[in-house]
């Protein structure tokens, strides 16, 4: 199979692109800039972190498991969240317990 979208997921990826647009244009739709990075601990051994896009070292995005959240919408919010995976893996994060 060639490179590019899954067939089968192109009419879900345009649909969600669509709706994704559609918020980002209306007003009062906060738009949240998140980075998936990756570290190695004390041990060497990789360890997977969510960031933002603003800077915790020089180079260094990611932020600590126990660190405090910094993403805490409110209940019934719109937002959208555009997330660069800045690491080599191909699926380093998903959602538990909320609607998306």
């Amino acid at each position: 199979m060639g490179q590019g979208i899954d067939p089968l997921l192109a009419p879900a990826t345009a649909a969600i692109s669509a709706i994704g647009a559609a918020a980002m244009r209306r007003p009062g739709v906060k738009v949240r800039q998140l980075t998936l990075n990756e570290d190695f601990d004390e041990y060497g051994r990789l360890r997977q972190m969510l960031g933002t896009n603003q800077p915790t070292a020089p180079g260094m995005f990611g932020r600590m498991y126990m660190d405090p959240a910094t993403e805490t919408p409110k209940a019934g919010a719109v937002e959208i969240w555009q997330i660069a995976n800045l690491t080599g893996d191909t699926h380093p994060i998903h959602f538990h317990l909320v609607n998306c």
